[in-house]
């Protein structure tokens, strides 16, 4: 099949000459929405619009994983997690694939949220052993739409040293998942027995890429994963790969046409509070969003906390719970932005949505230098090459070569022998630089807990914005 790739920005109007050719389709895609539901009313506008102007069998809408972790009106509500299914159901989602958030309730949860889907959810190298609780998940959908026939296989990461998703390992027993790369291979008859093969993905952007160069076949891959803003069409060879950063800022739009001789394919993004919200789609978030025991404050802020600040706050609440010399937590586990004013229990399950436990470790002065090192030197994009573990009761300074790795770590901190260090137990079952012979005590305590015992503890929370990570 010959493919021409014609990289335009698309203007989203309706012709003079009303209907559109009916060999073409448009793909509204999402990913990583992360329970981030409020704008699901202005998604639903564009979707609708797309529909009525194009026709509502020339538009596909799918979604590229991680559809909760991360708002608590949808992950603990009183049926975890189905809101944001109930409202893909009723917008009419046609396909999606699986993330790795997916599996952060457990096998069981996920398996009874994806027989509610009222969709296909695809994933090629996922493979459910007898005593599994996840069972069976298709690999690919032949899509016929507008005329046109799209062969679709869905790939999930497993980029690291589990060869599985990130996430808690008890949620994997029974699960195997082969190589992203070669499992698409398996399905590359879908370029010949379809008019374009297409990868629905969670690998991240750059693993995306190179899924482009391996798969050449592709014509096209929407991805998700990495959070990446891919506002200019990027091309491998003749496949375009796409992405829609995160939490529903954004939705893909991917047009394709058939030409004389191929297809042109034209992708833009669009941010999605350009567009006005649905009343419908409003009304059904409202509510969701109306749970009064999760609106229920609990304290406040004496004045306005940065991301990194939020991250202090909750490791030296954590070191102080603990008694502990040192605490650390991954950068990625703690996700509030900003936080100003009241304080809710609501927020504290956006602050730290994974429901941790805390470990302790007892690690002397050159194991703290071998994680901070490991970390950042190590080849995963989400840790390498920046401060990702956030402190407290320690200060560190990378020192770095022309290539930007680091040479030394100088941590600024009590001489001692041993420090008892409290970390969330992610950290310690998943990053590969954390030493393995070193023993863990599960102390029971959850984030979530630490961080209600000490907002409550007293007046209004004071943010600390001092440096305690560097680079040089």
């Amino acid at each position: 099949m010959k493919r021409f790739l014609a990289f335009l920005l698309l203007i989203f109007s309706v012709s003079c000459t009303g209907r559109p050719a009916s060999n073409r389709v448009v793909i509204v895609s999402t990913n990583d929405i992360h329970s981030s539901i409020d704008n699901f009313p202005r998604l639903a506008t564009l979707v609708e619009g797309l529909r009525t102007a194009e026709g509502a069998d020339h538009v596909l809408l799918v979604d590229a994983g991680d559809r909760w972790t991360g708002n608590p009106f949808v992950d603990i509500a009183e049926r975890p997690l189905s809101p944001v299914i109930e409202l893909m159901n009723e917008l009419g989602y046609d396909l999606a694939t699986l993330g790795n958030h997916e599996f952060d309730w457990g096998q069981s949860l996920l398996r009874e949220r994806l027989d509610e889907c009222a969709f296909p959810v695809i994933c090629a190298n996922v493979a459910a052993g007898p005593e599994s609780e996840l069972g069976y998940v298709p690999p690919y959908a032949i899509v016929e739409i507008g005329g046109m026939s799209l062969g679709v296989v869905g790939l999930v990461t497993n980029f690291n040293q589990f060869n599985r998703p990130e996430g808690k390992a008890e949620h994997f027993d029974g699960l195997t998942f082969p190589d992203a790369y070669r499992s698409a291979g398996q399905y590359t008859w879908l370029a010949d027995s379809c008019d374009l093969f297409v990868g629905l993905t969670h690998l991240g952007h750059r693993n995306d890429l190179t899924l482009a160069q391996r798969i050449p076949s592709l014509d096209l891959i929407i991805g998700g994963d990495s959070h990446t803003v891919v506002e200019e069409p990027v091309t491998v060879g003749q496949t375009l790969v796409t992405q829609a950063g995160s939490k529903l800022a954004y939705a893909g739009i991917t047009t394709i046409t058939r030409t004389g001789e191929g297809f042109e394919i034209d992708n833009r993004l669009v941010k999605l509070d350009t567009i006005t919200a649905s009343a419908h789609y409003t009304r059904l978030v409202e509510r969701i969003n109306n749970n009064p025991a999760l609106l229920s404050p609990i304290g406040e802020t004496a004045a306005g906390f940065s991301k990194r600040a939020v991250q202090y706050y909750a490791v030296d609440a954590i070191r102080a719970a603990m008694r502990a010399d040192v605490a650390l937590y991954h950068g990625g586990g703690l996700r509030v932005d900003t936080l100003a004013g009241p304080i809710s229990v609501a927020d504290l399950y956006r602050i730290e949505p994974f429901i941790s436990e805390i470990y302790t470790v007892s690690m002397t002065p050159g194991q703290l230098k071998g994680l901070l090192l490991g970390t950042f030197n190590g080849n995963d994009p989400k840790t390498s090459h920046k401060t990702d573990l956030v402190p407290s009761g320690l200060r560190y300074t990378f020192t770095t070569d022309v290539s930007g790795d680091a040479t030394d770590v100088v941590l600024s901190l009590p001489a001692k022998d041993l420090y008892l260090v409290a970390i969330p137990d992610y950290l310690y079952k998943n990053y590969p630089a954390l030493d393995p012979a070193l023993g863990a005590i599960e102390t029971g305590r959850l984030v979530t807990d630490i961080l209600r015992e000490q907002i409550t503890s007293g007046g209004p929370i004071e943010p600390d914005n001092e440096t305690r990570a560097e680079i040089k």
